[in-house]
């Protein structure tokens, strides 16, 4: 009769052993697939980040040769407007040897 109250007894202590691993299973199988879901949604912000680095990165090179392209049409601007400085620093004489002395030109038909 003692052996078979120890031994009820002892599965009694198993089968709460059991139930308390199951439960700490579910815990952690719960745990698990909360941890999977949180490492999609991490690897799906880093592809977006990836995707938006990517297209950054493409923006800045075409804003990059756009800068090339003005810092050169700005370089030809200023070449432009030296030889328009030039040309209209000649006009007083152009006009002074085309004229008379006070500067007005002779109309030639």
């Amino acid at each position: 009769a003692r052996l078979a109250q120890e031994s009820e007894a002892t599965l009694a202590r198993l089968a709460q052993e059991s139930k308390a691993n199951l439960e700490r299973a579910g815990v952690a199988e719960a745990t698990l697939a909360r941890l999977a879901d949180e490492s999609l949604r991490t690897l799906a912000s880093l592809a977006r980040l990836a995707q938006e680095a990517d297209t950054n990165g493409q923006r800045a090179g075409a804003a990059e040769e756009q800068l090339a392209r003005l810092a050169e049409e700005a370089e030809i601007s200023g070449q432009r407007a030296g030889a328009a400085e030039a040309t209209l620093a000649d006009w007083p004489k152009k006009l002074r040897s085309a004229g008379n002395a006070r500067g007005r030109p002779r109309l030639r038909l």
